[in-house]
């Protein structure tokens, strides 16, 4: 298996639920990280196949970059992209991100919010771009204010935090609620937005992604959407060991429903 990294929590959690499900089938897992580049992501998988593995997991850096190795691999051995995908026809394993940015939005419109901003990622891989996309088609239709105001940087608290800063630039538009694309923007951009002196939840709601650890434990909880990480490792398993020997098959595709998590960040109890 090549995940992005495991600086984000969210990738080991990932690679947790595939061992344990590997485990199962009395399997092994060799893991790698491609430290964020497509470039050391493409020799890891090289090295992998050098190995002669019997399949391999990954959830792609870039929607683009990574296209090519994964094609290479697919190739040689069965593919299944988890979480994150190129356009190369492989069995994937996706979470809807619609689904969980829509319900998000009509939590937040329940709480009477009616103006909103999202800070999110480069849309260099698949998850930024359909977070986001999802985002302005739900803003859209649901008649709100805010589907072109949208700052892109890094999945990172560091992004955040310079985000909640050109948001407080224009302080007098400031929006009713910020749409983060994960928990690590959320917190940043809260950390930011209180030591401006502004009060979350009492004067904008912040929402992130992803239901990480660190938005469980901060001062203020985060209002999130959880991923059923669980299942998408044992889903992922399931094709793979699936597969069989015919590689002229038609490639699947299963979408994985996420849950909304509610949280102090945009008035919850928790």
């Amino acid at each position: 298996m090549v995940v992005p990294n495991i600086v984000n929590p969210f990738f080991p959690a990932i690679v947790e639920s595939v061992e344990t499900a590997l485990a199962e089938a009395e399997l092994s897992l060799v893991l790698c990280t491609a430290q964020g580049s497509h470039e050391i992501e493409a020799r890891r998988i090289e090295i992998l196949l050098e190995q002669n593995v019997d399949g391999l997991l990954i959830t792609p850096v870039d929607f683009h970059e990574s296209a090519r190795a994964v094609r290479h691999a697919a190739e040689v051995v069965h593919v299944i992209q988890v979480d994150r995908a190129t356009d190369v026809s492989t069995d994937r394993v996706l979470v809807d991100q619609g689904a969980g940015m829509t319900a998000l939005l009509e939590h937040l419109v329940s709480q009477g919010c009616q103006s909103f901003a999202y800070v999110g990622a480069e849309e260099t891989s698949s998850t930024a771009e359909r977070r986001h996309r999802a985002y302005v088609a739900g803003i859209s239709k649901l008649g709100l204010e805010g589907a072109d105001r949208a700052l892109h940087g890094t999945f990172s608290v560091e992004w955040g935090e310079e985000a909640a800063k050109s948001l407080l630039e224009k302080r007098t538009g400031m929006p009713d609620a910020v749409v983060c694309a994960n928990d690590f923007i959320a917190v940043g951009l809260i950390r930011a937005l209180r030591r401006s002196g502004l009060r979350v939840p009492e004067e904008v709601l912040v929402s992130g992604f992803d239901d990480s650890t660190v938005g469980r434990i901060v001062d203020i909880p985060l209002t999130t959407v959880r991923q059923p990480l669980d299942q998408l490792g044992a889903e992922a398993v399931r094709m793979l060991l699936q597969a069989g020997a015919n590689k002229d098959r038609v490639a699947r595709s299963l979408s994985l429903e996420p849950t909304l998590i509610i949280r102090k960040s945009t008035g919850g109890n928790d």
